[in-house]
């Protein structure tokens, strides 16, 4: 084939079907490669991913047991003592049913569903005062043994739309993650609420770890902030996007911040259930990490002067 001015010109099939197949053959074989890298890469994260989920369980549940344990050598200190006793079988009872309520988490976070609560209606609201005081009291061992110091800064009528329960449960997670920060340096733990509105917390709080409602509230629909605050060494600003996800832990990333496994992922899947939001971020005035629960008042408000 040639041009009008005479040069020769390439035809489209002048390239040979034993060419053609070459190629063909090439792709495939960079194909089924690519597949096979896939599958290499696939089965490695999941080995990686069932380390993890081993190694996030044990934490958990030391975290269960060593309570237990302190409990039990008291009863056997102090066979004796009456008052001392019936504390320590309550405390005993708040940390198994606090097991219990791990293992059915870890089953909803495995793919069960959501968390389900069938409380009766008067039962789907609470004083955060009365939530956080039976959280406490679920820790069994004093911060101070820690030289860590507990303050409290919130309304006595504070109300949320939340059942006790969950409420009670995310807190217990966030001062256990807030204690086992500042372990073995002390520090102080502070625990505060105010009434607002979600745009003026959200603004407020301006986290770059959100757990939002999949379907926010109006803008100046009020609720309550509550913040758990420590001041440990804080969280890499690398993990803190990730830190909702399970296992994910600042024990493999370069901080002595001591937390793994199930507590915070717990938190933010409990909250998805009560229309709330859960905020993480570093405090901006000194060192450790804050964490902000977004909850809807209940109705029962008492009305403001």
């Amino acid at each position: 084939m040639e041009r009008p001015t005479g040069s020769a010109s390439m035809a489209p099939d002048a390239v040979s079907q034993h060419d053609q197949d070459r190629m063909l053959l090439r792709l495939r074989r960079m194909e089924q490669r690519v597949k096979l890298l896939e599958r290499q890469l696939q089965g490695a994260s999941q080995l990686s991913a069932l380390g993890a989920l081993a190694g996030g369980l044990a934490h958990e549940f030391n975290n269960i047991l060593t309570p237990l344990a302190g409990v039990l050598q008291l009863l056997d200190d102090h066979p004796d003592d009456d008052a001392l006793t019936a504390k320590a079988l309550d405390a005993a009872r708040c940390i198994v049913d606090r097991g219990r309520r791990l293992s059915h988490s870890i089953l909803q976070i495995a793919g069960e569903g959501l968390l389900s609560w069938k409380e009766s209606p008067q039962e789907q609201s609470c004083l955060v005062r009365d939530a956080l005081g039976e959280a406490l009291a679920c820790m069994v061992r004093d911060p101070a043994r820690d030289n860590v110091q507990l303050r409290r800064r919130l309304p006595d009528d504070l109300r949320v739309r939340i059942a006790k329960p969950i409420l009670r449960q995310i807190l217990l997670n966030l001062l256990l993650n807030a204690l086992q920060a500042m372990r073995g340096r002390g520090g102080e733990l502070l625990v505060e609420g105010e009434r607002s509105t979600w745009s003026a917390a959200l603004t407020a709080a301006d986290a770059p770890c959100r757990c939002l409602p999949t379907t926010a509230p109006p803008q100046d629909a009020p609720c309550a902030a509550l913040t758990v605050r420590d001041t440990g060494p804080g969280v890499p600003e690398a993990l803190l996007p990730r830190l909702f996800e399970p296992f994910v832990s600042c024990d493999l990333a370069d901080t002595d911040r001591p937390f793994a496994g199930l507590g915070l992922a717990v938190c933010a899947r409990l909250i998805e259930t009560c229309s709330g939001a859960l905020l993480a971020d570093n405090n901006r005035d000194g060192p450790g990490a804050r964490f902000t629960l977004l909850l809807p008042l209940a109705a029962e408000q008492p009305q403001r002067a």
